[in-house]
């Protein structure tokens, strides 16, 4: 199965309280809502969802907009996985659509 692939939507923002989005903020990707296991074997991807590059120690960062980038994660990967940026509040989730085509990201806030 190749990796599925996790496309940034509107609701894929590191948001603080308020609802300010934080540039340059760590994000990392867990198993679960809670507790779960940090996933490290992630791959930036391009236009067409096909992986570049490795992610430099499994960690995402939001862009000058608080925005996650679009990432893959590991072969036979879970099509569910949760983002925690450590500001606080609950992680979000991050889903993606059958067959890595389609993904999208909703924040459980």
């Amino acid at each position: 199965m190749a990796r599925p692939v996790f496309w940034p939507t509107n609701d894929s923002y590191t948001l603080g309280s308020g609802g300010v989005p934080y540039a340059g903020q760590p994000v990392r990707i867990y198993t679960a809502q809670t507790a779960g296991t940090q996933i490290t074997d992630l791959q930036f991807v391009d236009a067409n969802g096909a992986p570049t590059e490795a992610v430099p120690s499994g960690v995402l960062t939001s862009d000058a907009n608080g925005l996650i980038p679009a990432f893959a994660g590991p072969n036979n990967g879970p099509t569910t996985v949760w983002g925690s940026h450590g500001l606080g509040g609950e992680r979000l989730a991050l889903t993606c659509g059958p067959g890595s085509a389609v993904a999208g990201v909703s924040s459980v806030d």
